[in-house]
């Protein structure tokens, strides 16, 4: 099963590569707590958990300028603009639009916020994803993982922020089995 790609305009073309359902499509943050919720919650774990190669190897062949478009879209141009390291969020469009293309660091730091946000928002909802990036977080030493990304200066220093959001967002599906 392949993981659909982000979308280059919310109006849902993608220009041929992949596509992502309109937001209201997507799982809310998951708090109705219904069976229902609960069992397609599951299912969306089985689905990601199977297929976190495959974003893996999605974030590092998507130009990265889809990358910047996703995030931007998804989490907004200022979180986006701090993750990536800039001040100007401004830059951001300018990423996006191709006009201006983010040195190597800033790059790592956009592709591993990209799997990370991938892998939160298709489970638990954009709000959900937003929130995580900028709580403090047990599996980063308390760090927020936008702060953490922000600061990074080379990928040794970001590498455990994707297996955080698995972890969270495995611990979101093991902590709505219990909601009956």
């Amino acid at each position: 099963m392949a993981f659909p790609l982000p979308q280059e305009q919310a109006g849902g073309h993608t220009g041929g590569i992949g596509r992502i359902p309109p937001a209201g499509l997507q799982k809310s943050n998951g708090a109705s707590g219904s069976r229902a919720d609960v069992a397609t919650a599951g299912q969306a774990q089985t689905r990601h958990a199977c297929t976190a190669s495959q974003l893996s190897s999605e974030a590092a062949r998507l130009p990265i300028d889809r990358i910047a478009s996703y995030l931007m879209e998804h989490l907004g141009r200022p979180m986006t603009a701090y993750i990536g390291g800039v001040s100007d969020p401004k830059m951001v469009s300018h990423w996006v639009g191709g006009n201006n293309t983010p040195r190597a660091v800033p790059q790592m730091r956009l592709r591993e916020a990209y799997q990370a946000a991938r892998l939160i928002i298709e489970t638990l909802g954009v709000e959900t994803a937003k929130a995580w990036f900028f709580c403090s977080n047990a599996d980063l030493a308390d760090e927020a993982p936008a702060h953490m990304l922000r600061k990074a200066a080379a990928w040794e220093d970001m590498r455990i922020v994707v297996p955080a959001a698995r972890a969270f967002v495995h611990g979101a599906g093991d902590q709505s089995a219990g909601v009956a």
